[in-house]
């Protein structure tokens, strides 16, 4: 009776506990997850790891295997088990006692008993403005969560984008440095056989140094953003991923004002701290009804020494002297907090929106601009190369045409980049969904 109906069951921190939690889940597992998906921001998918994982497929990896988000989701469920507390009824006191009399004066006496029964009805007066504190507790909680999921997702997606951009880049850089060491080691040869002069060796060398050179820094740019992207994920920090070719951000975009009244209804942070505001607005409401009587009754019952029985009921009252005068001043300047709170979201967020919106716009053009130029140097570097290989072109002239294209490639991907981290901030900062409309 004094366990109830439930049952302690140990829990310990054990190594076997600890390999199990930082086990990478599998692809079979990730591919049912997702096919299940029931999350705020996100929509089922179907994840295929034969092929190259869109940033979206990877957003959606990154929500159902982030460590920080698997606890996350175990924290809301506090708030969930709250609500369940918040609507039980008070217990009832029950109380007993006996006294036997005892001494030289004791005959003829017999023992005393006493027994009674007392509920305290005040928290019944309070019932429905705790289920309700607690139910807003509980729907912000999700939200939050929910936003948190969004964001890990972003964050992700933005991740794998430039993990691939760093890719093509870097492929770009160590197919220069290898034709300029190539290039090098030919010119090295001849000025050796003293066919040139040595000081054209010298700047050979040099153009291989600085070719190597930013291949090794692309190098250490992709490793730091594959264990970044690996961190989010959750996955070992060796892993590698096949990433696809990320999508350019649509052309015509909604004005930043538009994205500003959507951001109000559909951004989860904000959402949640709506809910977290009526929450407080409930506290402040059980604070003023607690400046009024707490209410208990009972009943008695009792036999003195002298073997008379008696009953009756009891009224108990808890006459508050200083009104609750300090609950309400606390729930009173928690509510003032929580709505400054959100109106400077409101403003950080206006911002934002605003900024990214004019940076996209910007990236946006000078893509637009560049475009036709990368065309060109592809192609002028593919001619060039066929045209080194046949004769037609030399050694220099062919490197000098390689190196401007892996010049203008590393500029079109930085501002590749740029342009999808101002977009996925963008959809971040206004709410969108991945499901739902786009910017």
């Amino acid at each position: 009776m004094l366990t109830a109906c439930a049952r302690y069951h140990a829990r310990p921190l054990s190594p076997s506990a600890v390999r199990r939690a930082l086990r990478e889940p599998t692809h079979a597992a990730l591919v049912r997850a997702a096919k299940r998906l029931r999350m705020a921001p996100l929509a089922p998918i179907r994840l295929d790891f034969a092929r190259p994982l869109t940033p979206r497929a990877i957003g959606v990896i990154a929500v159902l295997a982030n460590p920080d988000l698997i606890a996350l989701r175990a924290r809301a469920r506090v708030a969930t088990a709250q609500v369940f507390a918040a609507g039980l009824l008070p217990n009832p006191v029950v109380s007993a006692s006996t006294l036997i009399p005892y001494g030289t004066r004791s005959s003829g006496h017999t023992t005393a008993y006493n027994a009674g029964f007392l509920w305290d009805l005040s928290q019944l007066f309070t019932r429905p403005v705790t289920l309700r504190i607690a139910r807003e507790t509980a729907r912000a909680a999700r939200f939050h969560v929910a936003w948190q999921e969004w964001v890990v997702a972003n964050q992700a997606r933005l991740l794998a984008i430039r993990l691939y951009w760093l890719q093509k880049s870097q492929a770009q850089a160590i197919s220069a440095g290898t034709l300029a060491q190539a290039y090098a080691t030919k010119i090295a040869r001849a000025a050796k056989a003293k066919a040139i002069p040595a000081t054209q060796a010298s700047r050979a060398q040099a153009i291989a140094l600085v070719a190597e050179e930013a291949a090794a820094a692309y190098d250490r740019r992709v490793r730091r953003t594959r264990l970044a992207l690996n961190a989010v994920l959750g996955l070992r920090p060796g892993d590698h991923l096949s990433l696809a070719q990320p999508a350019p951000p649509p052309l015509v975009l909604s004005s930043p004002r538009k994205l500003f009244i959507e951001a109000q209804h559909d951004r989860l942070d904000l959402v949640a701290l709506r809910a977290a505001y009526k929450s407080a607005q409930g506290r402040l409401e059980r604070a003023i009804l607690g400046q009024y009587p707490q209410i208990g009754i009972g009943l008695d019952a009792a036999r003195d020494n002298s073997a008379i029985p008696s009953a009756g009921w009891q009224l108990t009252l808890t006459l508050p002297f200083n009104g609750n005068r300090g609950s309400i001043a606390v729930a009173r300047a928690r509510r003032a907090v929580l709505y400054h709170t959100y109106m400077a979201r409101l403003a950080q967020d206006r911002a934002m929106i605003y900024r990214l919106y004019t940076l996209l716009q910007n990236y946006t053009r000078e893509i637009k601009v560049l475009a036709p130029q990368e065309h060109t140097f592809d192609h002028l570097t593919r001619a060039a190369i066929a045209a080194g290989y046949n004769g037609a072109l030399n050694a220099q002239q062919m490197l000098a045409i390689v190196l401007r294209d892996a010049i203008m490639e590393e500029q079109f991907n930085t501002l590749r980049i740029a342009q999808a981290q101002s977009y996925v901030g963008l959809a971040v900062a206004s709410g969108a969904r991945w499901q739902g409309r786009r910017l």
